[in-house]
């Protein structure tokens, strides 16, 4: 059964990707699971938790002639996607209009890497026209995100609407026959 890399947004498995156990050691360990809670707050690693290739830097793994990458004794994994609240641990949802257009998340995937920064210092590194468009893309996201909430709240609105009268017609009928039996 392939592994699953356990980072925030992550979609590699280790069909694609090369994929590692969370190491024994205890230093190192902690260290690995810092890192993850940099976009999982609060997660915590069991027996079958792995990270892949993709989290480490290109000096984390030893030159070898094999396929597989191999990654030093020491390393540390230190790049992450980082999302701009950092509150959500899934993907963001795709559009029901099955258009190509990027989100968001894909369009500013870059400026979420983390490496050895802390926040202040990444947010630093961004230039004001980044960060404008950041915040537009943001804005078009809200604003497609409330269209469709409008519109699935309609939806439920109109069922809801069709359910009652469904549960209504059949006393109205009712209604209608024995007020013609009375009649006659």
């Amino acid at each position: 059964m392939p592994s699953r890399c356990v980072a925030a947004g992550c979609n590699t498995s280790s069909e694609s990707v090369s994929v590692y156990k969370f190491p024994k050691q205890e230093t190192l360990l902690k260290q690995w699971t810092k890192q993850v809670q940099r976009t999982r707050a609060n997660w915590v690693p069991t027996a079958s938790s792995t990270l892949c290739s993709e989290h480490f830097e290109a000096d984390c793994f030893e030159e070898t002639p094999q396929y597989k990458k191999v990654l030093k004794p020491n390393a540390i994994p230190t790049i992450f996607k980082r999302s701009l609240v950092g509150t959500s641990e899934t993907e963001t949802p795709s559009t029901s209009t099955g258009s190509s257009q990027p989100n968001a998340s894909a369009v500013t995937n870059e400026a979420y890497l983390m490496s050895s920064y802390n926040k202040t210092e990444w947010m630093s590194q961004l230039s004001p026209e980044k960060l404008e468009q950041l915040v537009g893309d943001v804005r078009k996201r809200r604003k497609e995100l409330e269209a469709k909430f409008k519109a699935r709240e309609a939806s439920i609105t109109k069922s809801h609407e069709e359910k009652q009268l469904k549960a209504v017609e059949p006393l109205t009928e009712s209604r209608r026959k024995h007020l013609k039996r009375r009649r006659t």
